[in-house]
This record gives structure tokens, C-alpha cells and sequence, in this order.
């Protein structure tokens, strides 16, 4: 689960608390905050079609983090191009389509390239050489 603390490499924390002060306290309105990580799970199970996999858990995990910052750059008054989050997260929503959509399927243990060439034998006359 992502904690405001979480945030801080990129977005100092008294702008954090900003950002999630509705009450003009000086605090962080809980509320607030429950409201971001439920609109950022919606997203991101929106994008997926469903539940987090295994496979997809890094890429949602930090999705997840792009929506929220996106979304208190919006409650600071930063919309669009103004928001330094917006297209960071709009190509992260684009990302686990793809992932799940299979265009930019995640490695899988075992699998590699193959290289094939045709069978040489020695030929041979008759049903048992």
C-alpha cells in the first residue's frame, strides 16, 4: 500500500499536506488521502481489466503512485500541461493496457529466443537403414 511518505522524492511533504489540507487545518485530511488511494486503485484495475497479477504488480504498484501525485497536483490547481504528473501518468494507464492486452508482455521465466535449422540426416535406402 503507498503512504504519503512515498510521495516525498517528488513532492516535498509540506506540499503533500497542502494538497490534502480541505479543511485549511494545516493537516492532511485522512479523508482526502483514503479518497486518492481509492481513485488511484479504480485506475489502475480500470487499465488492467481487473485484479493486480503477479506479473503486472510492479507496473501497477507504480501507476498507482503516478495517478495520486497526478491527481494532488489537480487539487493544487495544476491541470493539463501545467501538471508535471499528467502525462507521466497517462503513459503509465497506457502502459498496463498494453501489458495486459499482451503488446508489451512481461518476461516470463524460461523463455528466450530459439534458434531452429533444418534437420540434417545421412540419407539411407529402405524402411530400416
Amino acid at each position: 500500500m503507498i503512504t504519503k511518505e512515498d510521495l516525498y522524492g517528488e513532492m516535498t511533504a509540506v506540499d503533500v499536506r497542502a494538497a490534502l489540507d480541505d479543511a485549511q487545518s494545516g493537516e492532511a485530511d485522512g479523508s482526502a488521502w483514503e479518497s486518492l488511494l481509492r481513485m488511484s486503485a479504480e485506475r489502475v484495475a480500470n487499465a488492467l481489466g481487473g485484479a493486480v497479477t503477479p506479473e503486472t504488480e510492479k507496473p501497477a504498484e507504480y501507476a498507482q503512485k503516478l495517478f495520486i501525485l497526478e491527481a494532488l497536483y489537480t487539487r493544487r490547481g495544476f491541470f493539463g500541461k501545467e501538471n508535471p504528473f499528467a502525462r507521466r501518468a497517462e503513459e503509465a494507464e497506457r502502459r498496463l493496457r498494453d501489458l495486459v492486452s499482451g503488446k508489451d508482455a512481461p518476461a516470463v521465466d524460461g523463455a528466450g529466443d530459439s534458434h531452429t535449422s533444418p534437420l540434417v540426416a545421412t540419407p539411407s535406402r529402405g524402411i530400416m537403414a
